[in-house]
């Protein structure tokens, strides 16, 4: 059942690639690389604005305050 798994971990093991040679063939039969167009830079994206929404103690505070605190007398 590990025959398998072995058969392609030791050549690993031992620095070869199996079919390492019939890459470097096709890659020599393609010649070079083909140079990567470079893409146009986009404009930046504008974020949409963010409605403030009141979060946490702020938003404890805004529930609780419907009317001013009572005046001195």
């Amino acid at each position: 059942m590990l025959a398998p798994a072995l058969a392609f971990a030791l050549p690993l093991l031992t620095g070869r690639y199996v079919g390492e040679r019939t890459i470097a063939r096709v890659r020599a039969a393609r010649g070079l690389a083909r140079p990567r167009r470079r893409l146009a830079a986009a404009p930046p994206r504008r974020r949409p604005r963010l409605a403030l929404v009141p979060r946490g103690g702020l938003l404890l505070a805004s529930s609780l305050a419907t009317r001013p605190p009572p005046a001195l007398s």
